[in-house]
């Protein structure tokens, strides 16, 4: 799963800035903005930063993503972290120049690394974190403005009344002067995640597009080289509980088209499923009219925050809409069994509220 957070966000920008560096300085090729030229052609690239154990990093050749850990935005000297960025590099030059598996540290990988001048501690397939961590260097200016911070946060707590108040006004000082809010000290982390992928854009993914939307994530079809995707902007639990719903769906979706035996053809399949993501939609819509003032309040604001942070991830967004022939006997089929569909959710965040309106859905 990718993370998001103000400091992650900083340290990103860093990132994509050590990129444009080394692109621009250690190679023939050019860093333009969030695209590189490469041989008369631009190429996307992006850093995201994710969640695990043993990987440092990786890059997706079919999104154009390096993927940093986040345990490289602390505790990481700066030289190692721009090593780090050049190995995940020469995977994706060894991509655009040569189309080959960029998991590989072959020929042409080693080649890569040659070219630019690259010395083998970038080209080796692993590094040792534990030799470069370090809590005093590499980090981020904003990494050091939040450490201090916390600590002046931590005095503030002091029975000296005295030695108290002066920590608050100095932490106060500097959340106002870096333009910090206090909820970044707390790491508000947000998630981005891939649940569903298809061969190409058809009424499922539209369908399941639409019904997400009314379960406290945010959802974008990705159209990438291997395929349509549906990600998803939102608390951990949330995607979880999107995932697991897009599961059933996907099963239970197919299960009631085969019991249409009346209905023939991909037109009609189509727009059985469609009919069945607008009846659903219609009785969660019915059941949401139900909250009280409070509670819409409430979730207008989490729906207006998700698509905020959606276009804090994807700067430019831009929307499609595809226009299909449909069946009108399967649309109003598929329809009516929408109104009668049921979710059993596996709820995990009992303290919400809004989340309660979705058992038996």
């Amino acid at each position: 799963m990718i993370i998001y957070s103000e400091t992650i966000f900083a340290f990103i920008e860093k990132c994509e800035q050590y990129i444009k560096d080394i692109i621009n300085h250690e190679t023939p090729y050019s860093r333009l903005k969030r695209r590189v030229l490469v041989i008369n052609k631009y190429y996307p690239l992006s850093v995201v930063v994710f969640s695990d154990k043993a990987q440092l990093g990786y890059y997706c050749p079919h999104s154009y993503q390096i993927g940093l850990n986040e345990k490289l935005i602390y505790n990481i000297k700066e030289h190692t972290l721009k090593d780090i960025l050049r190995h995940e590099l020469a995977h994706f030059f060894c991509d655009v120049l040569y189309g080959e598996d960029t998991s590989a540290h072959g020929e042409n990988f080693l080649k890569v690394c040659q070219n630019f001048k690259w010395d083998k501690n970038i080209s080796k397939a692993s590094l040792d974190i534990e030799k470069s961590l370090t809590h005093k260097s590499g980090q981020l200016d904003s990494e050091r403005i939040i450490t201090k911070i916390k600590n002046l946060l931590e005095l503030a707590k002091s029975d000296n009344e005295h030695e108290a108040s002066l920590a608050t006004a100095k932490a106060n000082a500097l959340l106002l002067k870096h333009n910090l809010e206090k909820a970044s000290l707390d790491q508000d982390y947000f998630y981005v995640d891939l649940i569903y992928k298809s061969k190409k854009n058809n009424s499922k993914v539209a369908s399941f597009y639409q019904i997400l939307q009314h379960f406290l994530v945010c959802p974008l079809i990705l159209y990438r080289r291997d395929g349509v995707y549906l990600e998803v902007t939102g608390d951990k639990e949330n995607i979880e509980l999107a995932r697991y719903l897009i599961e059933y769906l996907d099963r239970e979706f197919e299960a009631l088209w085969k019991t249409k035996h009346n209905l023939k053809g991909l037109r009609a399949k189509n727009s059985f499923f469609e009919g069945l993501a607008l009846g659903f939609c219609e009785k969660l819509e019915n059941q949401s009219s139900n909250f009280g003032l409070d509670d819409q309040k409430a979730l207008i604001k989490i729906n207006q925050d998700l698509k905020e942070k959606q276009q804090r991830v994807h700067r430019r967004l831009s929307r499609s809409s595809s226009a299909r022939k449909s069946d009108k006997e399967a649309m109003y089929s598929g329809r009516k069994a929408g109104h009668k569909l049921k979710v059993n959710l596996p709820l995990k965040n009992k303290k919400s509220k809004l989340l309660s309106w979705r058992k038996n859905a």
